[in-house]
């Protein structure tokens, strides 16, 4: 089975969760139950500007440490183990990949703790606002956004969208092993693929 050269795989929404947290600071966590269909943006599916969850989750803490804080002590989801090590296998190296959304500074303190935390400090992280500007040939992204991961793939890149209410793989997010068997087809029609071209090119 041809491997792929690297596996990126988004933080938030995927490994974090990022919009539970959020939610959980609005007091809003019952929204996850009835997100509103087709509605990636969190600030649109609460109906609250993204200004005000920045000024709830980052600049009203009282320091900076604390806002590092509140990125650190985000939740992982519960597949973060059996996910990590799945992709692992899949390719020949792992980095992480998250865009700073609330607080530059803050969040990749934050983000960087997390991961020493829940995944190991030997992964490597990019803080970037556009993941495709890390598509190559050969390299996988996984990711919870629809734009995130057709960009990726219009420059050369493979991606396979992570189920969750707030995209187009709802129907497979019902629990954690929905989400994971999902990932795992997907896996196995790409590497499939990928095996086949393998073979047909050394056979010409």
């Amino acid at each position: 089975m041809s491997r792929f050269e690297r596996v990126v795989i988004d933080l938030d929404g995927v490994l974090c969760d990022f919009v539970g947290g959020v939610l959980a600071e609005f007091d809003r966590e019952s929204l996850l139950g009835h997100w509103p269909a087709g509605v990636y943006c969190i600030a649109e599916a609460m109906g609250v500007p993204i200004s005000e969850i920045v000024d709830r989750c980052v600049r009203k803490r009282t320091s900076r440490a604390a806002a590092i804080n509140w990125f650190r002590e985000l939740d992982p989801y519960p597949w973060v183990e059996q996910l990590v090590a799945m992709l692992g296998d899949a390719g020949r190296g792992l980095c992480f990949a998250t865009a700073p959304r609330l607080g530059p500074v803050e969040e990749y303190a934050g983000k960087k703790a997390w991961i020493n935390r829940h995944v190991g400090a030997e992964v490597p992280i990019s803080f970037v606002k556009d993941k495709s500007i890390l598509a190559r040939a050969h390299w996988l992204l996984i990711d919870d956004s629809p734009e995130e991961c057709a960009a990726f793939e219009r420059h050369g890149g493979k991606a396979i969208l992570f189920p969750q209410p707030w995209n187009s793989n709802a129907g497979e997010a019902s629990n954690q092993a929905t989400r994971i068997a999902y990932v795992r087809r997907e896996l196995d029609r790409l590497l499939a693929y990928r095996s086949g071209r393998r073979h047909l090119a050394g056979a010409v």
